[in-house]
């Protein structure tokens, strides 16, 4: 067999790399991949993936259609990934150039196929009980995993990236599918929650755009939403949808406000990119105070 990773570390610096990997891993805020199985829902969370894992991970090829394609390749040598799984030392744990041109080819692959998942969720709550549902749902948190094993190793921790704009900027585009999704049960389907909704929200529809140009993104997507906040502020229909549309507007402002304080480039790089992903599939949180006139539900 072919020698594809060899070095020798002091029993230290292995335990030290161990349990660095398990802390990285958790480096994410709270993120659901429902899975409907008869009268129950299934939970994918993000777990501590090893070198297999992100091996045969990294030999997906997510399509535009929507299939998933095993290439015979990985888009990273096992060489790279055992240099992040297990690195010689501190210094090579934290190698900015390295772990930059990894985080761009995982967000490369990731970006679709984690946009999927949380269109299918957005719209129907739950993912259906198929081996390929499940099979998408296994591997979105696992690149949730890896993006965020990334992001710990270039310093970047959650209770940071949480406040910044592009993981707002994710939360932004979830609350415009949310609002979109309610506008078209209540005005285009009578409130009939069964009736099929566009192939694609308005925010995932944004989130290509958004993840690389941030500028343009936002004002394309603040024009189309006029409609809809319009809408949405003046809604009066029964108590529990006035109550998820009330819910939405008011995590907008919150939203909006964390990013109107921070500074929005031209353009995201990877690591920045990655920070939108993981905002667009995290659970928006809510302030604990309330207001009359805003619910502390949440939705979906």
């Amino acid at each position: 067999k072919q020698v594809v990773y060899e070095n020798a570390w002091t029993l230290e610096q292995f335990r030290r790399n161990l349990l660095s990997w398990a802390e990285a891993a958790k480096n994410h805020p709270e993120i659901e991949i429902r899975i409907q199985d008869k009268n129950r829902i299934i939970f994918y969370k993000p777990l501590c993936p090893g070198p297999d894992e992100i091996c045969r991970l990294m030999k997906i090829n997510y399509t535009r259609s929507g299939t998933m394609r095993q290439m015979k390749q990985s888009a990273v040598s096992l060489h790279d990934i055992y240099q992040l799984y297990m690195p010689q030392s501190d210094l090579f744990a934290s190698d900015p150039f390295f772990l930059n041109e990894f985080i761009s080819i995982v967000v490369g692959k990731a970006s679709r196929l984690l946009g999927d998942v949380k269109q299918q969720l957005l719209a129907e709550y739950a993912m259906p009980p198929t081996r390929e549902a499940r099979s998408l749902a296994r591997r979105a948190a696992a690149f949730v995993s890896l993006i965020s094993i990334l992001l710990w190793r270039l310093n970047v921790r959650k209770e940071a990236y949480m406040l910044d704009v592009p993981f707002n900027i994710g939360q932004f585009l979830q609350l415009a599918d949310m609002l979109h999704r309610q506008y078209c049960v209540q005005v285009r389907n009578g409130g009939d929650e069964r009736k099929p909704l566009p192939a694609q929200l308005m925010g995932n529809e944004m989130l290509a755009i958004a993840c690389e140009n941030p500028v343009e993104g936002l004002n394309r997507l603040r024009e189309r939403m006029k409609v809809y906040l319009g809408w949405a502020k003046t809604f009066n229909g029964e108590e529990k949808a006035r109550n998820r549309v009330r819910w939405i507007l008011g995590r907008y402002g919150e939203v909006c406000a964390k990013i109107a304080v921070g500074h929005l480039p031209e353009q995201f790089t990877p690591v920045q990119q990655a920070q939108v992903l993981l905002g667009y599939l995290a659970t928006i949180p809510y302030e604990k105070k309330s207001t009359e006139g805003d619910t502390n539900e949440r939705i979906h």
